[in-house]
């Protein structure tokens, strides 16, 4: 009974990896004929007058193939203190093809469409390594290069190294699937020559809530570094997985 528990827990894990993120972060594959979705709630310190805002973007992900899926923001709302699209050092719409090249490791290219006069046109490259290490850890790694055009700051942004260790120990507190993970970023801002050693540092919890894993919650507080200074922010996201695989089997 013990060693059927323990493959049922293991295959839940493998199962979660597949669909779940550290908060700012992008991890597996999402699955041939998979469609995911999720919103996040967001508040952030931006801008030369240090405004606290709250943001809601809307992320899609569709699973092509086992080895390809597209995602896109759809719905970059942000609170600033009035409701807008497109507010400048806020998500923009996107949208990003991720190819697998082999296990774990995913090249991707994200699209930036600007959604207002203050953002603009941008590209950015990205590779997403997920590791595992055994039954309950796993490291993510992700490396960034945003640029963006018509800019006169300049086209590249910055570079970003994000790095998170999960541990997925199993079903707990009556969850079908409990988690904390740990995530940090490395960044250097070309447009404020500035080194943000600390560019992220969360610190979450990532509960999944019904049986199949479609259905997850994700919440961390964190500390953020910006070429104004130290901030410190609240996020969550809800996510859900539908899988239409099982109308063509």
């Amino acid at each position: 009974m013990k060693k059927l528990l323990y493959v049922f827990i293991s295959m839940l894990i493998i199962s979660a990896f597949a669909y779940s993120f550290p908060y700012n972060m992008y991890t597996g594959m999402t699955g041939a004929l998979r469609l995911g979705g999720t919103i996040y709630i967001n508040n952030d310190r931006i801008g030369v007058k240090n405004k606290y805002t709250f943001s809601t973007p809307i992320m899609l992900n569709f699973g092509v193939f086992r080895n390809f899926d597209i995602f896109a923001r759809v719905l970059p709302m942000t609170y600033t203190p009035k409701l807008g699209v497109g507010i400048e050092g806020q998500p923009q719409f996107s949208i990003m093809p991720r190819f697998q090249f082999f296990n774990g490791f995913i090249g991707a290219l994200e699209v930036l469409f600007p959604g207002s006069s203050k953002q603009k046109f941008g590209l950015n490259p990205q590779l997403h390594y997920l590791i595992g290490l055994g039954d309950f850890f796993t490291v993510f790694l992700n490396f960034e290069l945003p640029m963006y055009f018509d800019d006169p700051r300049g086209v590249v942004e910055s570079i970003r190294l994000k790095t998170a260790l999960g541990v997925y120990p199993g079903a707990l507190f009556g969850f079908s699937l409990a988690g904390i993970y740990l995530e940090y970023h490395i960044a250097y801002d070309f447009y404020n020559n500035a080194f943000l050693y600390l560019n992220r540092l969360g610190l979450g919890v990532y509960l999944v809530l019904n049986s199949d894993a479609s259905l997850s919650l994700n919440f961390t507080p964190y500390l953020e570094q910006l070429a104004s200074g130290f901030y410190f922010g609240i996020g969550a996201s809800l996510s859900y997985t539908f899988d239409f695989s099982k109308f063509v089997r």
